[in-house]
């Protein structure tokens, strides 16, 4: 599932490499979902060793009424977990995200490695009002680009095949310019 998608922009002093240098990435969204200004932080003592926090900042985007579970669908087809798994129909057709439509959007060269987070089982759920949550369905989290023409899926520790992920599906709303 392509549960949000959009343009962002770094914010804070340095760039994305030395803040994550620090542990501490600042950084503005403008997706369909998540709108405003959101830092990722570095968990200092984590089990893992790589677990980060992603926290709304208090802003013009800031919506005390916004809730998760209302924006659980594919921003893509439209579709919540249960009808991907059942491979019912799309609610909408797929519009397709052309790098020219992104204000500030530039080439650059991609990233030779980068993971996607895995999310985890807590003992027990936590909850306060000033905190974003991405809820842990279930699925493979997984992240696809487009380099050369070609579109590749990835999980860590592997690339792995369209034929095991929807990923592939999803990567097909987004073309190379």
């Amino acid at each position: 599932m392509v549960w949000d998608r959009g343009t962002f922009f770094l914010e804070g002093n340095g760039d994305a490499l030395q803040q994550l240098a620090k542990g501490e990435i600042k950084f503005s969204l403008n997706g369909e979902k998540l709108r405003g200004s959101f830092a990722l932080v570095k968990l200092k003592n984590s089990e893992k060793g790589n677990e980060w926090l992603m926290i709304k900042h208090k802003d013009a985007s800031e919506d005390s009424a916004w809730n998760v579970d209302a924006h659980d669908g594919s921003v893509l087809t439209g579709r919540v977990i249960e009808e991907i798994a059942q491979e019912l129909p799309p609610k909408r057709s797929v519009s397709l995200l052309y790098p020219y439509e992104l204000d500030g959007a530039r080439k650059s060269a991609m990233p030779s490695r980068f993971e996607p987070m895995l999310a985890t089982i807590g003992e027990r759920a936590f909850s306060d009002p000033n905190w974003l949550f991405e809820i842990k369905w279930d699925g493979v989290r997984a992240m696809a680009w487009i380099s050369m023409d070609r579109q590749t899926c990835a999980r860590v520790p592997a690339v792995i095949s369209r034929s095991a992920t929807r990923a592939g599906a999803a990567s097909r709303g987004v073309r190379s310019p």
